[in-house]
Parts: C-alpha cells; structure tokens; sequence
C-alpha cells in the first residue's frame, strides 16, 4: 500500500458529508462529469484553517474515494481524490518495477482503472456540451 504523507498542517474545524438527491444538473469536483438532475451524490462541506470547501462528489467517484479512505485511512474533498489516487497510482507502480512486486502491480491496475473511469465521465460531460 502506497504511503499518504501530505503532512502540511491542515486541520478540520468542520467536516460534514451527506447523501443528497440533485434538484438539477451538478458538475462532480472529483472526476468533473455530470450529476444529472435526479441522481443521488455526495455533497462535502470543510472548514480547514478558515477556508471553506463546498464540492460534490457523484456516485461513481464516492465508491472510489470510500474505498480510498478505507484502504489508506486518510480523507480530502471530492476534488483532491484524483491526485492522491495518481499519487498512490505512481507509488505502487514504482513498488512494482523496483522490487518486481505484483501486488503493487495489481494495485496500481486497481487505482489506474478509478482515474480511467474519471476521465471517461470528465469527457462525456465535454462531449455532451458540443451538442
């Protein structure tokens, strides 16, 4: 398992998540796709060193950054899940060129499909606008 060591101070003041229903169309911070009118997401709200954070997080991205937080017990908003995962992306693959590890081999594969997905619904939302 790839080490998180984002050791920069931060703090919650406030942390809150909750499942809501979309009233209307939503970008996801995590992977930018749609959350379509309807459809359920997660909505984040933090106050970190006195910044605020409001962001939303679609179904598809809120398995992935679930099974993030339960693998490597750390947590961010919806829109820093895709650089941990390309972190942690890089960090097993290097595990897996260096010391010829499958397992590492394995897990990046895992976290790499997550980021493919991502974009995939990032150009879907690109696409749907050209129409």
């Amino acid at each position: 398992m790839c080490e998180v060591d984002y050791d920069d101070g931060e703090s919650w003041s406030m942390w809150e998540e909750r499942q809501v229903k979309a009233r209307k169309a939503h970008r996801c911070d995590c992977c930018d796709g749609t959350i379509a009118a309807g459809e359920l997401y997660r909505r984040h709200f933090s106050v970190s060193d006195g910044s605020i954070c409001c962001e939303r997080a679609c179904a598809a991205c809120v398995v992935a950054i679930d099974r993030y937080i339960e693998v490597h017990r750390w947590r961010t908003n919806p829109g820093g899940m895709p650089d941990l995962i390309e972190h942690c992306v890089e960090e097993e693959r290097d595990e897996a060129t260096h010391r010829g590890d499958q397992g590492a081999a394995m897990v990046a594969a895992f976290w790499d499909a997550h980021l493919d997905d991502m974009k995939a619904r990032a150009a879907a939302r690109e696409a749907a606008k050209g129409v």
